[in-house]
């Protein structure tokens, strides 16, 4: 656990996150899903638990707060209670996963072009 700074003020678990730290987690999390190489995964599991997000969300806080608080996962929790939030962290899995691609493409046609060129 980190030690809380005494000028912010104080996050309750029945609260939504600030938009700043929305923003935050939500590039966070689709940065380290995209660097595992678990975009589709992510993507279908998300879809698929959308409809019930809030509920889950909401039904975790209440019974496993203090649990979720100790392993650290109470703030993706109430990510989760606004469905919105699921569908930006969907969006920026999808860019996250198009830039990679378009990454590996470039590399590929590099490294082509400079096999091309040793061959002449």
């Amino acid at each position: 656990m980190s030690i809380k700074d005494p000028t912010k003020p104080a996050w309750n678990l029945w609260d939504d996150l600030p938009p700043e730290e929305e923003d935050e987690l939500i590039e966070k999390l689709a940065q380290n899903i995209v660097k595992r190489k678990m975009g589709l995964m992510a993507q279908l599991t998300l879809e698929t638990i959308s409809p019930i997000s809030k509920l889950g969300a909401d039904l975790g806080m209440t019974l496993l707060g203090p649990y979720l608080e100790f392993f650290g996962v109470e703030k993706v929790t109430a990510l989760f209670r606004r469905r919105e939030n699921l569908n930006r962290l969907l969006d920026r899995i999808d860019e996250l996963e198009m830039e990679k691609r378009k990454k590996q493409k470039e590399t590929k046609k590099k490294k082509k072009d400079e096999k091309d060129r040793q061959k002449k």
